[in-house]
């Protein structure tokens, strides 16, 4: 069976932005539709360390985190 969007990403990420550590970078924003139900919709998030390419975090694109993968939604704040 193909997969659908929904099967490509855990969650949906809004009102994201980039959070620099010294050699990774993580991103904080709010969570919605989290398949793996961990957290409310709405609940603010810091994500563990992004495993995408810095050059491709943008709205509208699916990030990779260690265990999870986010659709960025809207612009970066």
């Amino acid at each position: 069976m193909p997969e659908t969007q929904s099967d490509q990403f855990d969650a949906t990420l809004r009102e994201w932005q980039i959070v620099d550590f010294t050699f990774e970078f993580s991103l904080v924003g709010r969570i919605y539709g989290d398949q793996k139900g961990r957290f409310p919709d709405g609940r603010w998030i810091i994500t563990s360390a992004v495993r995408t390419k810095r050059h491709r975090v943008a709205a509208g694109q699916i990030v990779q985190t260690r265990n999870t993968r986010y659709l960025l939604v809207g612009t970066m704040h």
